[in-house]
């Protein structure tokens, strides 16, 4: 639960609608306070580096958050579990944005809607599988993505076509598929 206190403003204007607020029974049948989202947030969980991701796109647009930036209501996050490696979301950023699994969420999940976009809910990514951190083609994965977040101007050689290209064949090798063998 967050405690109102600590957000002294949050707390000034959320009063001034406190009648209205409580009217929400669901939320109190819930079991949680009249003040509180039906979609629960965790503010002290922005600030914790993340992947970012919106709900719905034609293509996966997954993002690196470093900078502890608020994420609004139409796009989801993932964090790292505590003594879980910075590098994973390195890895986690080249995996979800793979052409391989693009593929894997249209079989797996059939959900394409309008004009071909996709649903990217969390129930859906936190199936997606994902290699191992320390295989050599995942290495070489997070070193790129590392890279190109790091530095995209230092990184402008690679033109968008040439890295997406590098990334797909890194993520088919960390799942350990050959070239000729990947799902197209």
């Amino acid at each position: 639960m967050i405690d109102l206190r600590r957000y002294p403003k949050a707390e000034a204007y959320l009063k001034s609608h406190k009648e209205r607020l409580e009217k929400r029974r669901y939320l109190v049948e819930a079991g949680r306070q009249w003040y509180e989202m039906w979609a629960p947030q965790d503010p002290d969980i922005w600030r914790v580096p993340k992947v970012v991701f919106p709900d719905i796109s034609p293509e996966p647009r997954f993002y690196i958050d470093l900078a502890g930036r608020l994420v609004d209501g139409d796009c989801y996050w993932l964090t790292l579990r505590p003594g879980v490696s910075l590098e994973t979301l390195y890895l986690l950023l080249g995996v979800v944005n793979a052409s391989l699994m693009s593929r894997f969420h249209d079989l797996a999940f059939n959900n394409k809607l309008y004009s071909a976009r996709r649903r990217y809910m969390t129930q859906y990514v936190a199936k997606y599988p994902y290699p191992s951190l320390q295989s050599p083609a995942s290495q070489k994965l997070i070193a790129l993505v590392k890279q190109r977040v790091q530095s995209p101007s230092s990184s402008s050689s690679l033109n968008t076509d040439s890295f997406d290209t590098q990334v797909d064949l890194l993520v088919e090798e960390a799942f350990g598929l050959q070239p000729d063998e990947a799902v197209r």
